[in-house]
């Protein structure tokens, strides 16, 4: 079999038939260039696009909430609800998700599970649970060095 086509190009790979597979063989180790070059475009396109708009100094502390009494919204019939009684409506329909997903969870909890499925839950916590503590000490350290280096 040759090694290149008669277009320079290396041969297809050949499945057990014989018949070519579409997939080209890899003549060469892959190249780091072309992901680098992307990324370096794209950090150049973000750098441009964030000096060309402009910014306005501003903060969390600077933030003017609207009286929610003087706010009010028109319902269909010509009633209107206040923004308060929006914002209370808000968050008794959160209350009730928080209710209703204890409720769901504690009927989760009675059923029964076979032991074989409860070890393989339990391996899955045990990795999950080592790997979330593993991060925090991580982040923990990370947060200490940015601090470090505010400070400084």
């Amino acid at each position: 079999m040759l090694d290149r086509d008669l277009s320079g190009h290396p041969p297809l790979c050949a499945d057990r038939a014989g018949s070519p597979s579409p997939v080209p063989v890899p003549d060469r180790e892959p190249s780091l260039i072309r992901p680098i070059a992307a990324i370096a475009r794209f950090a150049g396109l973000a750098g441009a696009a964030w000096l060309a708009t402009p910014q306005a100094p501003a903060s969390d502390a600077q933030i003017q909430l609207p009286d929610l009494h003087a706010v009010s919204f028109p319902l269909p019939g010509g009633a209107t609800l206040s923004g308060l009684a929006i914002l209370y409506s808000g968050i008794a329909v959160c209350a009730l998700g928080i209710l209703f997903g204890l409720w769901q969870y504690f009927q989760t909890r009675r059923l029964p599970v076979h032991p074989c499925m409860a070890d393989v839950s339990d391996t899955i916590w045990e990795t999950c649970k080592t790997y979330l503590l593993q991060q925090g000490r991580f982040l923990i350290g990370l947060w200490g060095l940015i601090a470090l280096c505010i400070a400084y």
